[in-house]
């Protein structure tokens, strides 16, 4: 599963954030690519309004919020990624408790998501 808010941040990061940015119709292949091999969870209102409750309540970016919902709504129980550092390293359950070193990336870290 991948969030539209990570196909969104992809395609900027890949194009405008890198030494040799990739040209933007081939950054397009790739999200048109990995849009019909994986589940993707589309940006609506309602996720948007989890987003900002879960903004407000727990203190992610919004963009991260969103990322995190979106895993919740679909059923994920982990999230791994490669932000989320203003809570710091590691995998940490819904309210943001640490718990324990992470094992899911050598570069990222997880998030565990309470379902529903």
């Amino acid at each position: 599963m991948v969030s539209a808010q990570v196909l969104n941040e992809f395609w900027v990061t890949v194009t405008a954030k890198l030494a040799r940015p990739l040209p933007p119709g081939d950054a397009a292949r790739v999200v048109a690519d990995l849009g019909a091999s994986i589940e993707v969870v589309p940006i609506d209102a309602g996720l948007v309004l989890a987003g900002i409750d879960r903004h407000l309540t727990d203190d992610p970016s919004l963009w991260d919020a969103l990322v995190v919902e979106a895993a919740r709504v679909s059923g994920c129980t982990t999230l791994l990624t490669e932000d989320l550092n203003h809570h710091g390293p590691g995998p940490r359950n819904a309210e943001g408790h640490n718990l324990g070193p992470c094992t899911g990336s050598a570069e990222g870290s997880a998030l565990v998501v309470n379902g529903g």
